[in-house]
């Protein structure tokens, strides 16, 4: 008896002892739970602070990636031109977050926007505005942190257009800026209600976790506990702040733009777990912080507790197994996030290659070797006027050269051939039968066991170099038939005259002959009048095109002999129902030839009238920019269909012409240091630019 006493004694002792190591052990688990818990819930949080950080940060960074890549595409551009468009698909692309995006020109002018409904009227000038002089004055780009805008809080976004400078023009010459090479700035507006609305009131942590907002300042921009404090600056603004918080060491760590997680008690509440991360945004920081109370992890522990007894009653039987699926779930946990991850990393590194890609200047195309485009570059789809995806999936003999078969040649099938790198001079063509040069070389792109998979090419437009290299073989031939012109012409025009005195002799003697030879004769004698006046013409224009070197360059308003022009056509163009409008920009007297000037002048109006015999309207305009006073002479008559010789000597599109017209005209405005160029479209009109630098 006292022997089963002692074994049921001993059994209980046992029982107790091992119950009570149980309790010591499910306690310990218990606080040890508690604090892993804690950091594991701070650390859960931290990755929530970093994502949101991140994601604020990421839009930012694009977004200023956005601004350059439009800012420098303003200044290679006319800034008069397509300015509107790209603002209104910029902002279209922006507008969940932007409320304003505008074009300010060098004198803080507002020249186009784009605005949010309900913006209302837009600064108009921005000439006094501190953040528009200093980018005016230094060339960089600046980001304002405005949370007193009359508006609403925001972030203005100033990015400067500045001309580039001759020693490189790929990219912005901080080194050499000056301001006047200042032409405006790009300015955009973020509301920082909408940013706060899309990342942070969103976020929760646990059941009553939020997300608030600070910036390097303390001033504190969004708090769903304080909304009072929006705004305020929460080391200076409220004493009450110091009433509830004890400490602001954590705020302190956070405007420093530290990366971290902590503990804090606000007075007559409870603690709460903290973790922050930075988010920078330009020069300025702002920081992120995610809270949640300690009570909800402590009730969370409090509950495992009594599941933690019973579990150490199971372990014994369900460790092996649990243990196994632990395994088995966590590494494939491991698995899909590495899986995500690299996602995500192959996502990042493909737009990045993408931006690259769509940043440079020449044309790049992948083709198949069926001869399909399988990607291309903005740069050569705006070649033909296109985007990338009207291109991608065309032939490439039928985009780039609208033909119908294989081009002969084609760099692309011998680098297939060759396995090597091929080169050729090729001439496109556009949809609308325009057509440039390009240098065209393509490379084989080999898979890994060396094959030939694709073809990259690399198009370069060399439209300009031609132009420059034919103007200069013309003004070489210009010089020589120039010499023997003058020559030719003296010789023939004393002959044509002594003809011409010869005929009025001749007229005065058969006055007194026979009536009807008298009649036959004068139409003869007429008839041989007017080709001796075409010859003298032509040997008139052959001494224009001799004298055109001997420059006798005075002050000019280039306006007033434009209007001197068109009043010797006007009864002309009245006749032929044509309307003529003219818009003239206050322009500075320049040095020129008037003389010479006006007959360019009366050429090419003479030529768009005779373009028009049914009607139409001629507008003559002129502005001033950077290269100096342009004058553009539009019609809306037959157009040229194929002018790509049209300043060659005695090409003519009319049946009695000399051809010498605009061969003339080009060595006069070559002989001003200017440039005269043309587009037409057929059956639409034409259109002659003629630039004259204002010191010539």
């Amino acid at each position: 008896m006292k022997k089963a006493q002692k074994q049921i004694v001993s059994l209980i002792i046992i029982l107790i002892l091992f119950l009570s190591i149980i309790i010591f052990f499910a306690y310990r688990i218990y606080y040890s739970s508690k604090n892993t818990l804690a950091d594991q819930f701070n650390y859960q949080q931290l990755l929530l602070a970093k994502e949101v950080a991140s994601d604020i940060q990421d839009y930012f960074s694009e977004l200023i990636d956005k601004l350059e890549l439009f800012s420098n595409y303003q200044v290679v551009k006319d800034m008069k031109k397509e300015t509107m468009g790209r603002i209104q698909v910029l902002y279209s692309q922006e507008k969940e977050y932007v409320r304003f995006l505008g074009v300010v020109d060098r004198e803080g002018k507002t020249r186009y926007f784009s605005s949010k409904i309900g913006y209302g009227e837009p600064e108009r000038d921005y000439s006094k505005i501190n953040y528009f002089i200093k980018s005016r004055i230094t060339g960089h780009s600046l980001i304002i942190m405005d949370y007193f805008n009359r508006k609403g809080p925001a972030i203005v976004m100033i990015f400067p257009l500045v001309l580039k400078s001759n020693k490189d023009e790929s990219s912005k010459d901080s080194s050499s800026y000056s301001e006047s090479r200042f032409l405006g700035a790009v300015l955009l507006e973020v509301e920082i209600e909408k940013i706060i609305k899309r990342y942070i009131l969103p976020v929760k942590s646990g059941k009553n976790g939020f997300a608030w907002l600070i910036d390097k300042n303390g001033i504190l921009l969004s708090h769903i506990k304080h909304p009072e404090m929006v705004n305020k600056n929460i080391f200076t603004s409220e004493k009450k702040c110091f009433s509830c918080h004890s400490s602001f060491s954590t705020e302190k760590e956070m405007v420093q733009g530290k990366l971290g997680t902590g503990r804090y008690s606000v007075r007559g509440s409870h603690a709460n777990f903290i973790a922050y991360a930075p988010v920078q945004i330009g020069d300025d920081l702002w920081s992120v912080g995610v809270v949640a109370p300690v009570s909800e992890v402590e009730e969370l522990l409090k509950i495992n507790l009594v599941n933690t007894l019973i579990l150490v009653f199971l372990i014994i039987i369900s460790s092996s197994s649990g243990a196994f699926l632990l395994v088995r779930i966590n590494t494939r946990r491991v698995i899909l996030e590495e899986k995500e991850r690299s996602s995500r990393e192959i996502l990042r590194v493909k737009t990045e290659l993408q931006a690259i890609f769509d940043g440079i200047t020449d044309g790049i195309t992948l083709i198949d070797k069926n001869l399909v485009i399988m990607n291309t570059n903005r740069a050569f789809a705006k070649m033909f006027s296109k985007t990338p995806e009207e291109i991608i999936g065309g032939v490439c003999f039928r985009e780039l050269k609208k033909g119908k078969s294989k081009c002969p040649s084609c760099p692309v099938e011998i680098a297939q051939r060759t396995g090597a790198p091929s080169f050729s001079e090729e001439i496109m063509e556009r949809d609308d039968g325009s057509k440039f040069y390009a240098d065209v070389t393509a490379f084989p792109l080999r898979n890994e066991n060396g094959e030939i998979v694709q073809i990259v090419e690399y198009v370069k437009d060399t439209t300009e170099q031609h132009r420059t290299r034919t103007r200069l073989e013309r003004s070489e031939q210009l010089a020589l038939i120039g010499i023997f012109a003058s020559a030719l012409a003296h010789e023939v025009k004393n002959p044509l005259n002594s003809i011409n005195l010869q005929l009025t002799l001749l007229e005065r003697r058969i006055s007194k002959i026979n009536a009807d030879i008298k009649d036959e004769a004068v139409i003869l004698i007429d008839i041989v009048r007017k080709e001796i006046s075409r010859l003298n013409k032509l040997t008139e224009d052959f001494l224009d095109l001799s004298k055109v070197s001997k420059k006798n360059f005075i002050e000019n308003d280039i306006n007033r002999v434009l209007k001197e022009t068109l009043k010797l056509i006007e009864i002309e163009a009245k006749d032929k129902g044509v309307i003529i409008n003219e818009n003239y920009t206050e322009l500075p007297s320049i040095p020129m030839d008037s003389g010479r000037v006006k007959q360019i002048f009366l050429n090419i109006i003479t030529n768009s009238l005779e373009a028009m015999p049914r009607g139409g309207s001629l507008e003559v305009s002129t502005l001033l920019d950077n290269e100096g006073v342009i004058v553009k002479i539009r019609d809306t008559g037959i157009g040229i269909k194929d002018g790509e010789n049209i300043f060659d000597m005695f090409y003519s599109t009319k049946e009695k012409g000399t051809g010498l017209g605009l061969s003339i005209a080009q060595k006069i405005i070559e002989d001003h240091s200017g440039k005269i160029s043309f587009e037409s479209l057929p059956g639409k009109g034409t259109t002659f630019t003629i630039i004259i630098p204002v010191k010539t």
